[in-house]
């Protein structure tokens, strides 16, 4: 588990759905309660979406400390969300240079009563070098309308990235 801060940007239209606007934060707990230290290095990635993934790493390159990442969700309903999650990530880099972890929160709800709930996946490897990251996220976002009492699924599917120190 690490701690993510997400935002939604944007609003949802569809024809069985009323304007539902999605800006907020949801956090989660760092599960072990690191803390960053030192600011390290920053990798850098444009996913094949065209949006920025960012990873602040320790001068040790053996810990995640921020991760910040800009996805396109494709919603059920044909629309598309714009979700821009990160945080103070706190996640291990193995010996072998893998990380991986996951984050849900929710439901968080909206000024217009929809409500939202998150999950996201993210894992990736260092070269040998530790000078470049390969990985993917992914995240699936559930929208409720209480007005219609529908709703709608969205996912980024899998998103890869290669992020360079």
């Amino acid at each position: 588990m690490f701690r993510i801060n997400r935002h939604h940007v944007g609003s949802l239209l569809a024809a069985s759905l009323l304007a539902v606007p999605c800006a907020g934060v949801v956090g989660t707990a760092v599960a072990d309660g690191r803390t960053a230290g030192s600011p390290g290095s920053m990798f850098g990635a444009v996913t094949p979406q065209g949006d920025p993934a960012l990873f602040q790493v320790t001068a040790n390159r053996r810990l995640i400390t921020r991760m910040l990442i800009t996805l396109e969700d494709k919603c059920q309903s044909g629309i598309s969300v714009v979700v821009v999650a990160g945080g103070n990530s706190a996640l291990t880099i193995s010996r072998k240079g893998t990380f991986a972890g996951s984050s849900s929160g929710g439901p968080t709800t909206q000024a217009d009563g929809s409500s939202s709930t998150f999950s996201d996946q993210v894992s990736g490897k260092f070269n040998k070098a530790r000078t470049q990251i390969t990985g993917t996220w992914q995240n699936v976002t559930i929208i409720k309308n209480p007005v219609t009492g529908m709703s709608d699924t969205c996912d980024s599917g899998t998103v890869s990235f290669t992020a360079i120190d």
